[in-house]
């Protein structure tokens, strides 16, 4: 219960201070991000895929990939690093050799 509250007043922290600043995001990420320094630093835009990409789709693609990946993971947890009571010694007491001995 403690950790929610903790979570629930820092988001409505961060929530309140994007708010209380009253800025606004023009352009996708990209072009807010990279255009100032590209104009200062003098480079040209250039066309990295032979496909265009408008708006935040490949960002969005990232993220649906990294969300697949961490999924994929997570699901196979066990399987990578064990279960979490399979410990050094554990077959023994699964098989009742070693009783009360820690």
């Amino acid at each position: 219960m403690k950790r929610w509250l903790i979570v629930i007043v820092l988001v409505a922290a961060f929530i309140g201070g994007v708010l209380a600043t009253g800025s606004r995001w023009e352009g996708d990420v990209t072009e807010a991000a990279t255009e100032p320094l590209a104009q200062q630093t003098g480079m040209e835009e250039k066309q990295v895929l032979p496909w265009s990409v408008e708006g935040d789709l490949l960002l969005f693609v990232f993220l649906t990939g990294g969300a697949a990946a961490g999924f994929a993971f997570g699901y196979n947890w066990h399987k990578l690093f064990g279960s979490p009571g399979n410990k050094p010694g554990d077959e023994k007491r699964e098989q009742g050799l070693g009783r009360g001995v820690a």
